[in-house]
């Protein structure tokens, strides 16, 4: 019983996060890994997405955040960057 109501209470929570459409942040091992899971054969390494981070663009485009030195990817807006 107390599975189901986990299970929905986290249905519920993606639900509302779709509608106040919250952006997927990822730390840069996160985001390495997601790219991973996607494409095993993925040339992006995690040192270049740092360098990729520190540039301007990344910045204009609210690819990344800063919260104090640690780097929050939104991941959405990097696969849009990577698919253009």
């Amino acid at each position: 019983m107390s599975v189901k109501l986990e299970i929905n209470n986290k249905n519920i929570k993606a639900k509302a996060a779709e509608k106040l459409n919250i952006p997927k942040m990822r730390t840069i091992k996160d985001t390495i890994a997601t790219v991973y899971a996607m494409d095993p054969n993925s040339s992006l390494t995690e040192h270049h997405l740092r360098v990729l981070i520190r540039t301007d663009e990344f910045k204009e485009k609210g690819i990344v955040k800063f919260a104090g030195k640690k780097a929050m990817i939104n991941i959405d807006k990097f696969f849009e960057f990577l698919a253009s």
